[in-house]
């Protein structure tokens, strides 16, 4: 699904023309189509896909997104015709974003993104990186094992749903910043009590925009909210920052870094193309 179709063609005219020609289902006043959505939105795209073609243009409210449900379709968009759709609608209310301007998934193509790509490719993502962190993911695999068992040896029900979802974190906080964020401890709580509150509010936020100019007011006030949560959770990424900077210059880190040690060096490297 590409959000407002004609603005994902920026730098290709063609494109732009192709794309405002592309129907959708007939469509109500204000809701648009709305009511065409059922409990599970994959089904309902499946089932309009199946009677109005593989490519739809479709409208909620005063947001319009382009539904593609073909596989050759999908291929011409995303690899045959990459550059043109690589930027990605900015969001109405992004004053509320303090990190706005400075993210990667929602920057607009351009030689930041290519940058950002290739440090991803190169460097943060890369085959030798993922396989460094085997070891974090290996011993979070061993701890949820153990949890089933202790549950299993207690005849107590699991919430299987949970312990994956706490073993996914837990890996993926370790990846990036050294610390687990599923315990006790007060600083993994705070991560992971921010996490799951980003979550909540992204959603209503999310909604929001669907009101159009309308967004900009932030009626129902889950902008603000967004933005103090960014605010706290800025406050204690400098703070681990600032604990791994100390680290980095007495040694300590050593050969076990994680994402924000490799991230700290390629931001002091001189040589580097992006300062």
């Amino acid at each position: 699904m590409c959000d407002h179709g004609l603005e994902c063609s920026k730098g290709a005219d063609e494109s732009k023309v192709a794309w405002a020609f592309v129907k959708g289902p007939p469509a109500l006043p204000i809701i648009g189509h709305l009511h065409l959505l059922g409990p599970s939105i994959a089904k309902s795209f499946q089932a309009l896909s199946a009677r109005f073609g593989p490519l739809l243009r479709f409208n909620i409210i005063l947001r319009s997104a382009i539904i593609v449900s073909d596989a050759a379709t999908a291929k011409e968009i995303l690899k045959d015709n990459e550059m043109s759709f690589a930027s990605r609608p900015g969001f109405r209310c992004s004053g509320y974003n303090i990190y706005d301007g400075y993210t990667f998934i929602f920057a607009e193509y351009g030689w930041y993104w290519r940058y950002m790509k290739k440090l991803c490719m190169s460097e943060l993502l890369s085959v030798s990186q993922v396989n460094h962190f085997s070891g974090i993911r290996r011993e979070e695999m061993m701890t949820l094992l153990e949890t089933l068992v202790n549950f299993s040896e207690k005849g107590k029900s699991c919430n299987l749903g949970m312990e994956f979802l706490k073993f996914t974190n837990n890996a993926t906080c370790r990846m990036l910043l050294t610390t687990r964020c599923s315990v006790g401890e007060e600083e993994s709580k705070k991560i992971w009590d921010l996490v799951k509150e980003a979550e909540e509010v992204i959603v209503k936020f999310s909604l929001g925009e669907l009101l159009g100019p309308l967004g900009k007011l932030d009626l129902f006030g889950h902008g603000r909210k967004m933005k103090a949560l960014l605010l706290s959770f800025d406050c204690m990424v400098e703070r681990i920052m600032a604990e791994h900077e100390k680290d980095m210059e007495s040694g300590k880190r050593g050969r076990n870094k994680d994402i924000l040690d490799l991230l700290l060096e390629i931001c002091i490297d001189e040589n580097d193309e992006v300062n």
